[in-house]
């Protein structure tokens, strides 16, 4: 994974998130998110809302982003945020920082 930024060591906070650059790692049960930390509709941070499951929601008018593909789940925004591929490695989690995609990472 070229470009990749530790966003922490697995297993040093049970759930949450964490910063990786301009994006967010979100940890769910032993799967780790990442995406831009910018709402597509309001250009406000993702970071201040709330997660639940798969799903993070805008503080402000509470869109509502699945944390796997970017793509909106409720309105209002209508354009998906990017997402970037996570890995971890020796017990630390790397975010690619410099390949974003609007697709789920396989």
């Amino acid at each position: 994974m070229r470009g990749r930024r530790s966003a922490g060591r697995r297993g040093h906070r049970r759930s949450g998130q964490r910063r990786a650059g301009g994006g967010r790692a979100h940890r769910g049960r032993s799967v780790f998110f990442a995406i831009r930390d910018v709402c597509s509709h309001a250009e406000v941070p993702l970071s201040e809302g709330d997660v639940e499951g798969c799903t993070i929601e805008c503080w402000l008018h509470g869109s509502q982003f699945d944390l796997r593909t970017g793509k909106p789940t409720g309105p209002p925004a209508t354009e998906a945020v990017p997402t970037y591929e996570t890995r971890i490695s020796d017990g630390d989690v790397y975010v690619a920082v410099q390949t974003a995609t609007q697709e789920p990472v396989k």
